[in-house]
C-alpha cells in the first residue's frame, strides 16, 4: 500500500485535494440523499470560492510573471469556476437518482409496483450488493436522470409528485445545457445549444460567466432540491399539531 505524502502549499490550488480532504471530513455522515447532496454542493461551492482567492493571490504575481506565463492565472479561474457549476449539476442528478431509490426501498407500496421488474443476478453479484438494502438503487439505475423531462415524468409517475414548475423546468434546462456544452465541447457554443435553450450567444464563441452568475446557478440548483426534498419528507409537525399518520 502506498504511503500517504503530506500536502503541500500547491495541493491547496487543486481540486483533487479539496474533494478528497471534505470526503475524509463527511465520510461518516452520509445518511439520505439530502445529506449526500448537501456534501456535493458543497464541494461545488468551495470550488467558487477557490478562484476567487485563486485571482487574489495571483494578482501581484502577475505583473512579475513573464508574459507568456499568465495565461495559466486565467485558466485556473476558468477552471475552478466552471468546475463549480459542472459539480452542482451532477449533484443535482445524483439526488434526482437518490431520493427516488430512497423513497421506493422505504415504501411498500411502491415496491409493489415493481414485482415484475427484472433484476439480473450477474448486476447484483457484480457489484457486492445486499439486494434488501440495494433493491431501490437496482430499480432505479436503468432511468436517465440527465433528462429533466425523464426526471419529471419518473417523479409524477411513481410518485405523483411534480418536482418543478414550468418556470424552474426551463431555468433547470438551461443550467444542465450549459454543463453539457463545458463538458463536452469545452464550453464553445454550437446550434445545438442556441436551439435548447434559446440564450443569445454567437456560435463558435466560448462561454463566458462571471463569477456571480455561475453562484446564482450553484443556489438555485441548491435552492430546487431542497424544496423538492422538504416536499417529499415534510418535516414533523410541532407538539399540539395535527398531522395525517403515515401509511406503511
Amino acid at each position: 500500500m502506498t504511503e500517504k505524502r503530506q500536502p503541500n502549499l500547491s495541493d491547496l490550488f487543486t481540486a483533487e485535494f479539496w474533494a478528497e480532504f471534505l470526503a475524509e471530513a463527511f465520510s461518516e455522515t452520509f445518511k439520505t440523499p439530502i445529506q449526500n447532496f448537501k456534501f456535493n454542493i458543497l464541494k461545488a461551492k468551495a470550488l467558487h470560492a477557490t478562484a476567487k482567492e485563486i485571482s487574489h493571490i495571483f494578482q501581484k504575481m502577475i505583473e512579475k510573471m513573464p508574459e507568456s506565463e499568465t495565461e495559466i492565472v486565467f485558466v485556473l479561474y476558468y477552471v475552478y469556476t466552471e468546475q463549480a457549476l459542472v459539480s452542482a449539476v451532477s449533484a443535482s442528478e445524483v439526488y434526482f437518482k437518490d431520493i427516488l431509490a430512497y423513497t421506493i426501498q422505504n415504501d411498500n407500496r411502491l415496491l409493489n409496483r415493481y414485482l415484475d421488474k427484472e433484476i439480473k443476478v450477474k448486476r447484483i453479484l457484480d457489484a457486492g450488493l445486499n439486494l434488501s438494502d440495494n433493491i431501490g438503487i437496482l430499480i432505479v439505475e436503468s432511468m436517465n436522470f440527465q433528462s429533466l423531462d425523464n426526471v419529471r415524468d419518473e417523479y409524477k409517475r411513481v410518485l405523483s409528485f411534480e418536482p418543478f414548475t414550468k418556470e424552474e423546468l426551463k431555468k433547470l434546462k438551461e443550467i444542465f445545457a450549459i454543463r453539457h456544452l463545458i463538458v463536452h465541447k469545452s464550453g464553445i457554443v454550437d446550434h445545438m445549444f442556441i436551439s435548447t435553450t434559446g440564450l443569445n450567444y454567437p456560435v463558435g464563441k466560448r462561454l463566458v460567466f462571471r463569477r456571480d452568475e455561475i453562484l446564482q446557478m450553484i443556489e438555485f440548483i441548491d435552492n430546487i432540491v431542497n424544496k423538492i426534498d422538504s416536499q417529499l419528507n415534510p418535516k414533523p409537525a410541532l407538539e399540539g399539531e395535527i398531522f395525517d399518520s403515515p401509511q406503511n
